[in-house]
């Protein structure tokens, strides 16, 4: 399936808010050029391996960190950076291959506390 494809078929499910697309571990190049396709108020980001070190001050970038199991393999700790409140009124989740549905957990209360209630998990495999 191409990229454009895949965007084709997520489409639907867009509303017109702010959006998150969130790519997973070293699944993000993907996730990155369908987010471009989803139009406009798309944002992206993704989870990481690394740990960067967060605080709160005006003059430093890192303000938050989330950490979390990798769903994909719960030996594995990923991060998410500076997600901010209310900001967001669905994201996309990208992964390369199937999760169970309780390895999603954490990082799905994370985002739902964020404000963002409308969460899409996307499968690219």
């Amino acid at each position: 399936m191409s990229i454009k494809t895949a965007a084709e078929q997520i489409k639907p499910y867009r509303s017109n808010g702010n959006a998150l697309c969130l790519g997973t571990g070293e699944f993000m190049y993907i996730p990155m050029k369908i987010a471009t396709l989803l139009g406009d108020h798309i944002y992206y980001h993704s989870t990481t391996r690394s740990p960067i070190y967060a605080e709160r001050r005006e003059d430093y970038s890192i303000k938050e960190r989330f950490t979390f199991q990798n769903p994909e393999d719960p030996d594995v700790i990923h991060h998410v950076y500076n997600i901010p409140q209310n900001f967001y009124e669905e994201a996309f989740l990208f992964f390369e291959r199937r999760t169970e549905q309780e390895s999603l957990q954490q990082l799905l209360s994370y985002l739902n506390n964020k404000g963002i209630h409308h969460i899409h998990v996307v499968y690219v495999s």
